[in-house]
């Protein structure tokens, strides 16, 4: 799975038209899915000579970006857990 479709995924479904499993597992697949990729672009950062080269800049932006959707879509997925369980504890 990729972080787009986790996105899509996300975007496609209304508050409660996902399980609360279904939302901890979209948070867990993220953080799985951006970590090599952003791991990845550290250590080619570092071998073109750190984040001020002009050449890292690209590379650079790109690791920030994944790293805000990241945050936002784990956020996101774990709100959406918590409130679908809570949402079950008040019908029981």
């Amino acid at each position: 799975m990729k972080l787009g479709e986790i996105e899509s995924q996300l975007q496609r479904a209304g508050m409660g038209s996902m399980t609360a499993e279904r939302y901890s597992y979209l948070a867990t697949a993220v953080v799985d899915v951006s970590t090599p990729a952003i791991h990845s672009a550290q250590t080619l950062i570092a071998k073109v000579g750190g984040a001020n080269a002009p050449i890292a800049q690209g590379i650079q932006s790109t690791v920030t970006t994944t790293n805000t959707t990241t945050t936002t879509t784990t956020t996101r997925c774990t709100t959406a857990t918590q409130c679908l369980k809570k949402q079950a504890t008040f019908n029981f």
